[in-house]
């Protein structure tokens, strides 16, 4: 038998070893076993399930019957954020091959779990932002690898009209409204500056969308000169570490 031939037999076989890994945790009595952690750890006694997938067919079709399998066991472990990234994962894949339909199917449903994920004790409404910048990144890419540049950059700089000529504190104040983090303001004095201290990651989705949005400006000759200069500028001011920002800038 050829591989190519059994490629869809080894991927049943994988598909029941996952069921056989999730089953010992589903139905484990022990308590503080996570099953999102063990789901997404590379260490050896985790599952790695994106290390997996990585390795199966790039195709949506050659990978649905994992994802498929994975999301039911995301349902039965009440896990809406592995359930949401998965959809996010099917919705990224679909988008790369070209298959609308089952790409707004599969962000919408991303969308869906987290959202229900907002609604959880143990979620920071940091993350619940962030995944849905990704959501709406996925979107945006969509739309414009359909020929609606218009209405994805729409989409991108929804957030962003009121961050120009902003210095870093201010940034960061905007940030944090966006991402749901509540600033502590001295009643006494409002004028008086507040420092905010932002998570890891809280700025990323914000900065991705404006660099985005930008290099489609630049590709479509949209805008050009002093206007997209200054909104590299912006992005270096919200994410003054990433190397990527400074490369198209420099560029």
């Amino acid at each position: 038998e050829s591989y190519s031939r059994a490629y869809t037999q080894l991927l049943r076989l994988h598909c029941l070893r996952e069921i056989e890994d999730a089953n010992s945790v589903l139905c484990s009595s022990l308590d503080g076993i996570n099953f999102s952690d063990i789901a997404s750890s590379d260490l050896s006694m985790g599952w790695d399930w994106d290390g997996r997938l990585k390795n199966t067919a790039s195709e949506v079709a050659g990978s649905s019957v994992i994802v498929n399998v994975r999301l039911a066991l995301s349902r039965f472990a009440a896990a809406p954020d592995l359930e949401g990234s998965l959809w996010l994962t099917m919705g990224k894949r679909a988008r790369k091959d070209g298959l609308n339909n089952i790409t707004e199917n599969a962000l919408a449903h991303a969308d869906d779990a987290f959202i229900r994920l907002q609604s959880g004790e143990n979620m920071a409404t940091h993350s619940f932002a962030s995944l849905q910048n990704e959501v709406q990144m996925q979107l945006a890419k969509m739309k414009y690898a359909n020929g609606e540049t218009n209405s994805a950059l729409r989409m991108l700089d929804e957030d962003i009209s009121d961050l120009f000529g902003k210095d870093v504190e201010h940034l960061k104040h905007k940030i944090a409204r966006l991402v749901g983090i509540d600033i502590v303001i001295d009643v006494t004095d409002p004028t008086a500056s507040t420092a905010v201290e932002l998570p890891a990651g809280a700025a990323e989705g914000l900065g991705r969308k404006v660099l985005q949005a930008t290099k489609w400006m630049v590709e479509g000759g949209l805008k050009g000169g002093a206007e997209i200069m200054e909104r590299y500028r912006l992005v270096q001011r919200i994410l003054p570490k990433w190397e990527r920002a400074h490369f198209y800038f420099a560029k």
